[in-house]
């Protein structure tokens, strides 16, 4: 009982986190940001770049791998408090 109610706890997490980041994302592609004084050269701030451009496109599939999972999963769970019944045929 105690697994269940912490893999339900951990899905939930995830989700909550995918619609934190999405708003975000969102706000971050409108948004400017602060300069950094004294700007750093030009390959550090690609650098940067393409490793939060990655870390965002790591977080989103892992996300969505771990909600496909639930979906085929024979198992009955939740998403967002509401139930996904048990498949019996599974």
């Amino acid at each position: 009982m105690v697994a269940l109610v912490e893999a339900q706890a951990h899905i939930q997490f995830g989700i909550a986190i995918l619609l934190v980041m999405l708003p975000r994302m969102i706000a971050g592609w409108h948004g400017v940001s602060s300069p950094i004084v004294p700007p750093p050269p030009l390959w550090q701030d690609w650098l940067a770049h393409l490793v939060q451009f990655v870390l965002y496109v790591l977080l989103f599939a892992v996300l969505l791998l771990s909600i496909a999972n639930r979906l085929w999963s024979p198992d009955a769970w939740n998403f967002l408090g509401i139930e996904r019944p048990r498949d019996p045929d599974r």
